[in-house]
């Protein structure tokens, strides 16, 4: 005799992506509840759930068919029921090489009696990434020993749990401008990462570098972000973070404003062929390109400055180039801001001889933003705060002088009242020895910082700055790999409550990693001559 389901619970479920290897097992692990009419059962009773191109006849234990089904379970969950029977742990009924097909919960104690509501807490279903999206469809029935070699069951088949989605796959266009500008990419992890460039897979060993040359965009596709970083041969030591996949817009918090001396130029690159649109002081630009770089040079009015807003008919990445016209090596890469009411400005240089900073702060409201400048010195101790109202529409370039900030200022907290973003801009005091570098703000800290590129070559120096924006001190690990991601060294940090470190690494490996309590961290790099400089923000994994 079969008695059917009566009532099912509602599923509050979400779906597994598959990123990964081809070979990679991912699991959803969810819970839901079914309701039974039972008419006593009582211990020995078996709840079974299967994949559904299973069948059962004459007992759970003839179970027929193939498991057509990429997916198998994991021997993990409970069962409980709104009588208070007491249930086993999950027990194997089908299995094949990949695991069980079928499991299958037993009633120890209790009665099934009248209606009753059988949950199942965080049942897990696995299958491998190669075998691609879909729904997941289970069987679930109940079977009660009635007598002896007597039995009923009672089914309720394709139970709709959750589906295992397509990865959504970031995807990225670095432009790498023949002989000037390549990328680096640095694998985090303590496993192998897959790239695909430009269609060709590519594994990246567990904490390696991959570094990549040519002469036009290269498509960049993986199931994470990966750390990346650009470099700009042609001129300074310029740097700039790849911190995400392709977006349609894109703001920049500075532009160069001494069009006599200076010229922005953007360099975007996306999938395919792109109509761009560039909003600045009110002026549109219009223009579209190829697949590939495009540089593009804005000649404007000496003084104009300002922000920018770039904005693409299709996912496109994005960098601003401000270099000087008369080609000396003085020139930096900015990328793109968000908006947000609380900023971190993790490093003022202390040397105030040699070096200057500056920072660029953008308000794109239609209001006047108010903006409060918090200094920090190196031991954490908070400093005179400033205020300034920074107009609508408007940017804010300051040089960061005894007027605005005590000289022994180590690092900045930026709040306002209303979402602005800025620039942390530094640069020569030598007029013969033009250089300059610049980063966006941080808005927080993290636990996995990752620093793609350090001492390049010799005479290049690096000073990896720590910011800890916290009350309390923190503390972790940065430990520094050659390019095969081999280890050269690990170093204990730690950094007392709102205070910061600066450390300086001598020639040691090709890029750095750290891992610990969350902090802010910072990169800068120059030469003992003062002639290059560059800076560039940690990556979040």
């Amino acid at each position: 005799m079969r008695w059917f389901l009566v009532f099912l619970s509602g599923l509050a479920l979400h779906a597994q992506e598959l990123c990964g290897v081809n070979d990679q097992v991912v699991c959803l692990q969810n819970s839901t509840a079914v309701g039974f009419q039972c008419s006593g059962f009582g211990p020995g009773s078996v709840l079974l759930i299967s994949v559904a191109s299973l069948q059962t006849e004459g007992g759970l234990n003839q179970i027929m068919g193939p498991a057509i089904e990429p997916y198998w379970f994991e021997l993990s969950g409970t069962v409980t029921d709104s009588t208070g029977g007491v249930w086993s742990a999950p027990q194997s009924y089908f299995s094949d090489a990949r695991g069980p097909r079928a499991i299958g919960f037993e009633l120890l104690s209790g009665l099934l009696v009248d209606q009753v509501l059988i949950s199942l807490n965080q049942i897990q279903v696995c299958q491998t990434v190669g075998d691609g999206p879909g729904p997941v469809l289970l069987d679930i029935q109940l079977e009660a020993v009635l007598a002896k070699d007597s039995f009923t069951q009672l089914t309720y088949s394709n139970l709709l749990a959750p589906g295992f989605e397509a990865c959504r796959q970031f995807i990225s266009h670095p432009p790498l401008v023949a002989g000037q500008i390549d990328a680096l990419y640095v694998n985090p992890h303590d496993e192998p990462m897959t790239l695909s460039l430009n269609s060709e897979s590519q594994m990246l060993a567990p904490h390696a570098q991959l570094i990549l040359a040519g002469d036009q965009a290269v498509q960049v596709m993986c199931g994470v972000a990966p750390p990346g970083l650009l470099r700009n041969r042609s001129g300074d030591l310029d740097l700039v973070g790849l911190a995400g996949a392709d977006q349609d817009s894109h703001f920049f918090a500075h532009l160069a404003g001494d069009a006599t001396r200076w010229q922005n130029r953007f360099l975007t690159a996306s999938g395919g062929a792109q109509h761009l649109q560039a909003e600045w002081g009110g002026l549109v630009l219009q223009t579209s390109g190829p697949v590939g770089p495009l540089a593009w040079t804005l000649s404007e009015s000496p003084g104009k400055g300002g922000f920018c807003t770039l904005n693409g008919s299709a996912p496109l990445s994005a960098l601003v180039h401000l270099q000087r016209t008369d080609r000396v090596a003085s020139s930096l890469l900015l990328g793109a801001s968000p908006l947000k009411t609380a900023w971190i400005v993790p490093h003022l240089a202390a040397d105030r001889v040699h070096f200057w900073t500056g920072l660029s702060l953008a308000n794109p409201n239609s209001s006047p933003a108010e903006v409060t400048l918090y200094p920090y010195d190196l031991n954490g101790q908070a400093l005179a705060t400033t205020q300034r109202s920074i107009s609508a529409l408007a940017n804010d370039v300051v040089l960061v002088e005894e007027t605005l900030v005590p000289n022994t200022a180590a690092w900045l907290l930026v709040t306002a009242n209303r979402p602005i973003t800025g620039a942390l801009l530094f640069g020569g005091q030598d007029a013969d020895l033009p250089y300059s570098a610049g980063t966006e703000w941080m808005d927080q800290a993290h636990t996995n910082l990752v620093f793609p590129l350090i001492a390049p070559q010799s005479p290049l120096w690096t000073g990896l700055v720590f910011v800890n924006p916290s009350g309390q001190t923190k503390s972790g690990l940065l430990t520094t790999y050659q390019a095969d991601g081999t280890v050269v060294d690990t170093r204990p940090i730690e950094i007392s409550a709102m205070g910061k470190q600066v450390i300086l690494l001598e020639g040691l490996g090709t890029h750095a990693i750290y891992r610990g309590d969350p902090l802010v961290g910072s990169c800068l790099m120059g030469d003992l001559d003062r002639t290059q400089l560059g800076a560039y923000n940690a990556l979040i994994p």
